[in-house]
């Protein structure tokens, strides 16, 4: 089933970093994004998987920002795929 739409939450991190990671398998067409704001607002993580694309997979550390209250926006866009995603705090 393709899913759209967009989720906020607030996330409380006690580090200047964060770690990501998603890997889909069977992705077919639409778009998945995640973007990541730190408490001050600055965009440290703004990443997109695209179905059907390669690479399937995104790997990374966000740069060091703001501790305290972090966003995390993540969008779907018409997007079918197996798979998981995780973001937890950095080193």
């Amino acid at each position: 089933m393709e899913e759209n739409g967009s989720r906020t939450i607030n996330w409380s991190i006690n580090l200047t970093t964060a770690d990501y990671n998603a890997d889909f398998t069977s992705a077919t067409n639409g778009t998945f994004q995640i973007v990541v704001a730190d408490a001050n607002g600055t965009v440290v993580l703004d990443r997109n998987l695209i179905g059907g694309t390669e690479p399937d997979t995104i790997d990374c550390v966000t740069s060091a920002e703001e501790l305290g209250i972090w966003t995390v926006t993540i969008t779907l866009t018409s997007f079918n795929a197996d798979g998981s995603y995780s973001l937890s705090e950095g080193d």
